[in-house]
């Protein structure tokens, strides 16, 4: 159900056409973002790994998502 929650809120947030969107939220809820986007089971929910703090950037392009990095902390 978390899951559906997360798809139906972020498909309402991301841009028709161009924009930048961030987003502030817990590790959780950035796992089942990726999850999703990428078209990835739930079943991998832990081979994803993210660090408090951390940064991640999808790139969208016509309802296409890439995960050009993740869980960068900066460190």
């Amino acid at each position: 159900m978390v899951r559906e929650r997360i798809s139906t809120g972020f498909a309402k947030l991301v841009p028709g056409e161009g924009g930048t969107i961030v987003l502030v939220t817990h590790r959780v809820v950035c796992k089942l973002i990726v999850l999703h986007v990428l078209g990835i089971g739930d079943e991998h929910f832990w081979d994803i790994k993210f660090d408090p703090g951390s940064i991640t950037l999808l790139d969208g392009n016509n309802g296409r998502f890439t995960l050009v990095f993740g869980n960068d902390t900066c460190t």
